[in-house]
């Protein structure tokens, strides 16, 4: 099998900036007991600013340790930050899906080799 053919059938793996091409704001103080906190992150390269969860942020951050295909990032999510890894099918892979394709478009996210 030739290289650029094992390369094509291989899993497509994500990766995101570095805190350094990033600036993280978030609140937790004066929200609604009801709701999640929220993030704002400011990426310096592409000069985009988005508002996130805490489900947007931990993709962010689980990219940022390592490059991941998206079922080893929803495994990770799951793992990490439900009460029970067995839940992984809670998150909604088209919602991850969408997400990496945003952060992609803004720069933040990369696919990586």
């Amino acid at each position: 099998m030739s290289e650029q053919t094992a390369s094509s059938s291989s899993p497509r793996r994500w990766r995101a900036l570095d805190d350094s091409h990033l600036l993280w704001r978030r609140w937790e103080e004066g929200t609604p007991t009801d709701s999640e906190p929220l993030s704002v992150v400011y990426c310096l390269d592409s000069d985009d600013t988005h508002l996130m969860n805490d489900l947007g942020a931990a993709v962010i951050q689980c990219l940022q340790k390592e490059a991941l295909t998206l079922d080893e990032l929803l495994d990770r999510l799951a793992q990490d930050y439900l009460p029970a890894p067995e839940l992984r099918d809670v998150i909604p892979r088209v919602l991850i899906e969408r997400f990496l394709q945003s952060m992609t478009l803004s720069g933040m996210v990369f696919e990586e080799n």
